[in-house]
């Protein structure tokens, strides 16, 4: 079976972010079973939605995995999904998409990483449950999204005060 994957993000015109996806796409490639990976956006920035699945339909894959790479899936998402799922129909090519990162306990994790690496690089030595964080989200008028960040933040306090 020969599998390909696409992620999907909400598009920047900062260069950065299209690096970044790449240096995720290469990693996937090389830890997982994929002889492709790409990405695209959202909104923004090409490649957009359509033209990230064109090409990975031009590959030769059975399987095309998407991963709407966002925090929490807005309507924006939402409906980019759906409208992903319409190029089933005209293909053999079978896609399944995944959940957006969303309340997962690695993301915890890994802002508990972000905090512990940032005080030290910057040689801040003071207790972390003395430490301010700030967790900025995207926004989106789905009245759930403010959940992903809630859980972030309790599971951030449960680690802060063990």
């Amino acid at each position: 079976m020969k599998r390909g994957l696409l992620l999907i993000d909400r598009g920047s015109r900062e260069r950065e972010a299209s690096e970044e996806l790449e240096v995720i796409c290469n990693a996937i490639k090389a830890k997982g079973d994929y002889v492709f990976t790409e990405y695209c956006f959202l909104e923004v920035e090409p490649p957009y939605i359509e033209d990230g699945i064109a090409k990975c339909l031009k590959q030769n894959i059975d399987h095309l995995t998407i991963v709407p790479y966002f925090l929490y899936p807005g309507k924006k998402v939402k409906n980019a999904v759906t409208d992903v799922m319409k190029f089933q129909k005209d293909t053999k090519v079978k896609f399944v998409v995944t959940k957006p990162m969303s309340m997962h306990k690695t993301l915890i994790n890994l802002v508990e990483n972000r905090i512990s690496t940032t005080l030290q690089k910057n040689h801040v030595t003071i207790p972390k449950k003395d430490v301010d964080v700030l967790i900025i989200g995207h926004g989106s008028k789905d009245p759930n999204a403010q959940m992903s960040l809630d859980y972030v933040v309790d599971g951030l306090k449960k680690i802060i005060e063990m």
